[in-house]
């Protein structure tokens, strides 16, 4: 997860991590440095997302 405009780690930056992590890359619009300065205090769709690959991976484990 990256912001298109967080001034500490740029976009490329966060493209390059998630490419050495073989994962997607959540891009955040004006998401800023994703801290309580920039009205980050809570992440509900980061808990929903965390709670679908959950769900995915129990149901692939049962099989």
């Amino acid at each position: 997860m990256n912001a298109d405009n967080d001034p500490y780690v740029s976009l490329e930056k966060g493209k390059d991590l998630a490419k050495n992590l073989n994962t997607p890359l959540l891009v955040i619009e004006n998401g800023g440095h994703l801290n309580k300065e920039s009205g980050y205090v809570t992440f509900a769709f980061l808990l929903e997302l965390v709670k679908k690959e959950i769900k995915n991976y129990t149901a692939v484990k049962k099989m």
